[in-house]
């Protein structure tokens, strides 16, 4: 079983809608790459996972749309993949839907200027075992497409 937690201070930029010039977003998501890199270096899996749970956490004095939210993480789950342009081996293999599932996205109140990021990332094994220890079904894709057909069953308007 493989998991690994971290922290880094401060707040990534809010996403999409913050129209910032290219070179700025490029200089910021490499300053979170290194960041997040650094944290988790001492602490690779021996073989970046094929299917993992990420969980991303964003203290601020500001609770911002969910959107925004998941937009922030994005330099986040870049550098936590594997890239073999630059021989990263990453703590997974791609942050899509077939490795990651849906990950969780969470904002905690902190006090003003106390900004900072928590991250945690669990194996499969892992995140089995944790849902079954909370009495939860896992998020996997398979699960909600499972929910979403029995939805539609019970919807009378959809045809």
């Amino acid at each position: 079983m493989y998991r690994v937690d971290f922290e880094l201070r401060g707040l990534p930029a809010l996403g999409l809608n913050s129209r910032r010039h290219w070179r700025r977003v490029a200089k910021e998501n490499g300053a979170w790459t290194r960041a997040v890199r650094f944290a988790v270096l001492g602490r690779l899996p021996t073989q970046a996972l094929e299917q993992a749970e990420l969980v991303l956490t964003r203290y601020s004095s500001v609770e911002i749309e969910g959107d925004n939210l998941q937009g922030s993480f994005k330099p986040i789950r870049d550098a936590l993949e594997l890239n073999e342009k630059t021989a990263w081996p990453g703590v997974f293999v791609k942050d899509d839907r077939r490795c990651l599932g849906i990950p969780t996205y969470r904002w905690r109140k902190a006090a003003p200027r106390d900004g900072h990021i928590t991250g945690e990332v669990l194996d499969l094994e892992a995140y089995l075992a944790r849902c079954e220890a909370r009495g939860r079904e896992p998020h996997d894709l398979a699960a909600i497409e499972r929910r979403f057909q029995l939805l539609r069953a019970a919807d009378p308007l959809e045809e």
